[in-house]
């Protein structure tokens, strides 16, 4: 039987869907959009002005157990769960709910496998989405310096009616 918060881990081209490899996910959670405001206070003026509002960084946590057949099954097991989740880029995740929406991540800091027994273990892995969004299929990414060149004309434009 399959976990119904199963997913399947895009890297370097190739696919690995959590229960091919042996692994029960048994929690999946991606966090609130984290919403990170720049707020001014102006004296004699209640509250605060807000200046700037920008998409932080998300969380995605998840909780996985590993089975194998003996011990040197689990440990190679292991290592394979380490070198799946550790990349130099962003890794792209599909979950078994939702196989139209896509989210990318990356892991940061260390984790490990705690044993249940000599073939079993369990462990919790805090993943983080740099781009904030969960996207469709098809990813559309903004031009940085396409943007950049629309907020000056932006900018210039309401500075000219000062």
């Amino acid at each position: 039987m399959k976990s119904q918060l199963n997913f399947k881990v895009r890297k370097d081209d190739q696919e690995y869907d959590m229960h091919a490899l042996g692994i029960w996910v048994s929690s999946f959670h991606i966090y609130s959009p984290n919403v990170m405001r720049s707020k001014t206070s102006v004296p004699g003026m209640p509250g605060a002005h807000l200046r700037d509002t920008q998409d932080g960084e998300r969380t995605v946590y998840t909780a996985m157990q590993i089975e194998a057949y003996n011990i040197s099954d689990f440990y190679d097991l292991k290592h394979r769960v380490f070198n799946l989740f550790y990349s130099k880029e962003e890794i792209t995740i599909v979950r078994h709910l939702t196989t139209d929406k896509e989210i990318r991540v990356l892991q940061e800091g260390s984790y490990d496998i705690n044993n249940l027994s000599l073939e079993d273990g369990e462990f919790e892995l805090f993943l983080t989405m740099v781009d904030p969004f969960v996207y469709g299929k098809e990813i559309k990414r903004f031009d940085i310096s396409y943007m950049t060149a629309i907020e000056s004309f932006i900018i210039k434009i309401q500075y000219r009616g000062c």
